[in-house]
């Protein structure tokens, strides 16, 4: 199991310079991450509800 979601990136990373590609020239990982709670410039904070 893994303990964080930086040790998931980090093992992405060693699993894909294992296959023999380098980061950020041979293969690019991209983020797609669903807000919950969102936050503006003016400090006002709010929550998304479904």
């Amino acid at each position: 199991m893994l303990k964080s979601n930086q040790e998931a990136l980090d093992l992405l990373m060693e699993g894909i310079t294992q296959a023999g590609y380098e980061p950020g020239q041979n293969v690019f990982l991209a983020l797609d991450v669903a807000a919950t709670e969102l936050y503006s410039e003016d400090g006002i904070a709010g929550r998304v509800t479904h």
